[in-house]
């Protein structure tokens, strides 16, 4: 790493090393989204009333690291925007269900991804910004 010879250049090198760490992190919180959400379909009882479409496995997405003086940061989230369809109408099948289910409309899979993705990815986030700034 060079050496800074001023508190302009120092400043500077702490907000590369920072945006570069974010980006590691981003990379990661991908990964770590794409794996929980894949890990859904791994459940134990298979849907007897519709077929998987997988689509949740597709939806993780993270915005490009932007940084602004001694901030750097990006969103990792959903794309609500997809669409789930399994071929059938769960809504209207919802009250044939037993009421556990009703309000999922049947769809069976592991939840809580998304509290597993936002633990592992603060997880990542400590462990990258001490191996930057340790």
């Amino acid at each position: 790493m060079p050496t800074a010879t001023n508190m302009q250049q120092l400043k500077e090198m702490l907000q590369s090393e920072l945006k570069n760490a974010m980006q590691e992190v981003n990379k990661e919180s991908l990964k770590i989204m794409k794996r929980e959400t894949g890990n859904f379909y791994k459940s134990s009882v298979p849907p007897a009333k519709y077929r998987r479409t997988y689509a949740l496995s597709r939806t993780p997405r993270t915005t490009t690291v932007s940084s602004l003086g001694n901030l750097a940061g990006f969103e990792a989230y959903l794309d609500q925007n997809h669409t789930y369809s399994t071929g059938r109408d769960l809504r209207a099948m919802s009250a044939l269900l037993p009421a556990a289910e009703a309000h999922t409309y049947g769809i069976k899979g592991n939840g809580g991804f998304w509290r597993r993705s936002e633990s592992a990815i603060g997880q990542k986030l400590k462990e990258t910004m001490k191996s930057h700034f340790g």
